[in-house]
């Protein structure tokens, strides 16, 4: 189970997200809605974060550590060392949705 303050946070930080790839799809003249981003608690230690209907990220409950994944449902620590995207508290969505296919820029 999520706590209250945490499941506000992803619903500001998903909305966030959405607004981010919306401005992008608009800068690159794209027409169509961007995929819409969304978390849901499946009751293990993640929160797991959604684009459309594929994994992007995944969110450590305790801490808040975002963390990119290897699979759908298995975070990569090696991505995590590398991008650091950091937590739900501090970062920039902007730069988790790019960070999500160039972790390693």
């Amino acid at each position: 189970m999520v706590n209250e303050t945490l499941a506000a946070r992803m619903v500001e930080l998903c909305k966030s997200l959405n607004e981010a790839q919306q401005a992008q799809h608009a800068a690159n003249g794209f027409t169509h809605p961007a995929d819409f981003v969304h978390f849901q608690d499946k009751g293990s230690k993640y929160l797991y974060v959604d684009v459309g209907g594929s994994g992007a990220w995944m969110v450590e409950k305790t801490t808040g550590e975002i963390f990119n994944i290897m699979g759908y449902g298995k975070v990569d620590k090696n991505k995590k060392a590398k991008s650091d995207i950091g937590n739900v508290w501090t970062v920039d969505p902007a730069r988790m949705l790019a960070m999500r296919w160039n972790y390693l820029r």
